[in-house]
């Protein structure tokens, strides 16, 4: 397995992606945008393990500098100015693929974005930018442009290119159904070619350190296992 960080700039801050692969052939790409903590082990194993089904993994360093933080506190610090101001999220991502494009090694021309919970957020707003990719892939991710009792300075949804899987659980209290609803309808003004599918979950249930049931979030084996099959089928679909 190689194992190589990519460097790319945005704001004059440096970004280091956690890249993987099997060997540097032409394999499509996956991006992996990490859940609130920023650039943790979770991000990065998923990243391994897309490498080891013949992909080119890459977890993106959205908040920049690696940065990784442990409470949900310091979390929320660097999560919401982003959850807020959609244009900068955007242009982090973007500054990303970007970096994924330059390799001139894989298979640029198959890059697909997947993302867990505020990740599930960033893969949709990739997607909505018009960015040049075969598809999005969201796990629990909020779905929303309110969180609690903040509001997302929005972006418009551009020409959407890639198609859109968004997989959920029916009990997630960061995303309730209303929001499920609300992004639905939303997508299908914009000619989204989306999908979608519901597991009896709460958030995070793709986590297996995720046990904070009184909080909403709890792994949830049975549904992980289904909805990462699910992943591996979507990007095989014509």
């Amino acid at each position: 397995m190689i194992e190589e960080t990519l460097v790319y700039h945005v704001n004059d801050k440096k970004h280091n992606a956690a890249l993987f692969t099997e060997e540097k052939a032409k394999r499509p790409i996956v991006l992996v945008c990490p859940a609130w903590m920023g650039l943790d082990d979770f991000a990065k194993n998923k990243a391994k393990e897309l490498a080891e089904k013949g992909y080119v993994g890459i977890a993106l360093d959205v908040y920049g500098e690696a940065k990784k933080v442990d409470t949900p506190e310091e979390a929320t610090e660097l999560m919401i100015p982003l959850f807020t101001e959609r244009k900068e999220l955007r242009k982090r991502l973007i500054a990303g693929l970007e970096a994924a494009r330059s390799l001139d090694w894989a298979d640029t021309g198959k890059i697909w974005v997947i993302g867990f919970c505020f990740g599930g957020l960033c893969a949709i707003e990739l997607l909505k930018s018009g960015a040049p990719i075969k598809g999005a892939v969201s796990f629990h991710g909020l779905l929303s442009d309110t969180l609690g009792e903040v509001d997302a300075e929005t972006e418009k949804t551009e020409k959407v290119h890639g198609k859109l899987l968004v997989l959920h659980g029916s009990q997630d209290p960061l995303a309730p159904m209303l929001h499920v609803e609300d992004f639905v309808h939303e997508m299908t003004e914009a000619d989204v070619d989306w999908e979608i599918d519901l597991y009896p979950a709460a958030h995070a249930f793709t986590n297996p350190d995720a046990d904070m049931p009184e909080s909403g979030l709890k792994y949830n084996e049975k549904a992980a296992k289904r909805a990462f099959e699910r992943m591996y089928a979507f990007f095989n679909q014509p």
